[in-house]
């Protein structure tokens, strides 16, 4: 978060592999207006409701329970002005990639962040046409890998 800096206040955020929600929650705190955290897990489901009570927060979240894959190819809580993807590493490229692809289509705002998490050792995401990448940012064992939304002339 100290990378995205004031991109985050004010922010619609969307935490795809929410698991616990921190990410999304940890965006709250920083001041984004509002979050959609999707989870497929029921267990990881009850303890983000768990939490978002706990904190007060349960009026400017969405919890989605179904597959990142789904809610993407069905949303309709978007535009997104920041999106959190946080796949189990063993996730297949070939999935990040249908995700991105189909966020950049349909459900950015102009100049959204998208920020994938990765294992450090891990080929960068493949961005599809409309997110400008930046360099990755490795810590550890994980990378950081961000774009940004192309403005839609930039794209033309």
């Amino acid at each position: 978060f100290g990378i995205l800096g004031e991109r985050v206040e004010g922010a619609r955020v969307l935490d795809l592999f929410a698991g616990t929600g921190a990410l999304g929650i940890e965006a709250l705190s920083r001041g984004a207006a509002s979050a959609v955290l999707v989870e497929q897990a029921a267990p990881a489901v009850a303890v983000i409701r768990a939490n978002l009570e706990a904190l007060d927060l349960d009026d400017r979240v969405k919890v989605r329970r179904t597959r990142a894959e789904t809610y993407v190819r069905t949303q309709r809580d978007g535009p997104f002005d920041l999106v959190l993807l946080d796949p189990p590493y063993a996730t297949p490229v070939g999935l990040v990639a249908g995700l991105l692809g189909r966020l950049a289509r349909t459900a950015l705002a102009p100049a959204a962040v998208v920020v994938v998490e990765a294992a450090a050792r891990a080929e960068a995401p493949p961005w599809p046409p409309g997110l400008v990448p930046a360099p990755p940012r490795r810590y550890s064992d994980s990378a950081l890998h961000l774009a940004t939304a192309a403005a839609p002339e930039a794209q033309a």
